[in-house]
């Protein structure tokens, strides 16, 4: 029985909004990885988007497709879900590492995760913000593997080339430092509660244990720190001021108050398009075309050559002409070609 892959993809109704938060690209990335994989698998075994395309790889070859450019479009589409997935679970477990080293913190503290922030103009999400005694702590986590360099305009460069964003980290920083302070004094003034807000705020580099990465700063305007100095810098940190028990327990109640994982951004991706581009090629590569079988018999045997079509899919590959043609007359008028010519070659020696 045929499969509809396209009707399938659509049934499920994945990544098919706009504007989704962090969280929910991710849960709907992982779901259409499972969707793709059930498709392609018979078995229940957990699989990834990369199996996958080595799996439609093996068996574009075997059925003949294998550089049909439908079927390239969507090897291509595959790849581009496989990153966005790659990127997003590196982003989370950035985010992990840094939870777990939080643990390590001794001194009285309240921590959040992913917290919603607006001034009616502009909206950010904060990735952790610890409440200490010494001040309000912004903790933006960056998860690294190679070398880093920040510009002197603030920009964040890998290998000193590609860029992780296309604005200044400084401006970014500052931006958060003051929507967190606006929506804190609103929250407040709003309670008749006068509390002088301090903030600060470090950028976290979170590396996996076995990678050594080397951070150049050449805009010196923003903290940062590696994770693993985290609890350290927390512990130790002070400020102009303190804040008493009361206004601790007044600013947690606040933050408490506040959104999470509420930050939707426009997806640059376009889902629908690559989805439509994998059904295809999935219908090329896995589907069960007509097969057809031919066979023309020319009854002058001895002058016209029996051409035979082996059985092939209509949906061939350009690449490869998947027929075999014996025409046995052309052979024979080849060999006595090159008898004639070796005999008068002989003939002139002599």
């Amino acid at each position: 029985m045929k499969i509809n892959y396209m009707d399938k993809i659509k049934e499920a109704g994945l990544l098919s909004r706009t504007e989704l938060t962090q969280e929910e690209l991710r849960t709907e990335l992982v779901k259409f990885q499972e969707l793709i994989c059930n498709l392609i698998f018979d078995d229940a075994e957990a699989h990834r988007v990369d199996e996958a395309i080595a799996h439609l790889e093996i068996t574009a070859r075997k059925n003949g497709v294998s550089c049909n450019p439908v079927f390239r479009k969507g090897i291509t589409a595959l790849r581009k879900i496989n990153k966005e997935i790659a990127i997003s679970m590196a982003g989370k477990i950035g985010e992990e590492r840094v939870a777990r080293t939080l643990e390590y913190v001794s001194r009285k503290h309240y921590k959040f995760r992913n917290v919603y922030v607006t001034d009616g103009e502009y909206e950010t999400e904060l990735d952790n913000v610890i409440l200490t005694e010494a001040g309000i702590i912004i903790l933006e986590v960056k998860n690294v593997k190679t070398d880093i360099t920040i510009s002197e305009n603030g920009r964040i460069l890998y290998e000193d080339e590609e860029c992780f964003h296309d604005t200044s980290i400084c401006e970014k920083m500052e931006n958060k430092r003051s929507i967190l302070r606006h929506e804190l004094e609103t929250k407040l003034n709003a309670k008749g509660i006068n509390i002088p807000i301090r903030i600060d705020s470090f950028i976290v580099f979170s590396a996996p244990k076995s990678v050594y990465v080397r951070i150049t700063d050449l805009c010196k305007k923003e903290k940062y720190c590696f994770r693993g100095k985290l609890p350290f810098i927390i512990n130790d940190y002070h400020s102009d001021g303190s804040y008493t028990d009361e206004e601790m327990y007044t600013l947690n109640a606040v933050m408490e108050e506040m959104k999470t994982h509420q930050k939707r951004f426009v997806v640059k991706s376009d889902f629908n398009q690559l989805q439509e581009k994998i059904a295809n090629a999935m219908t090329i590569c896995l589907g069960e075309p007509e097969r057809i079988s031919k066979k023309v018999d020319i009854p002058n045997k001895e002058s016209n050559p029996v051409i035979t079509v082996i059985p092939t899919s209509k949906a061939l590959n350009p690449c490869v002409y998947n027929y075999h043609m014996i025409p046995s007359v052309l052979a024979a008028s080849v060999a006595s070609l090159v008898g004639s010519t070796t005999r008068l070659i002989y003939s002139r020696l002599l």
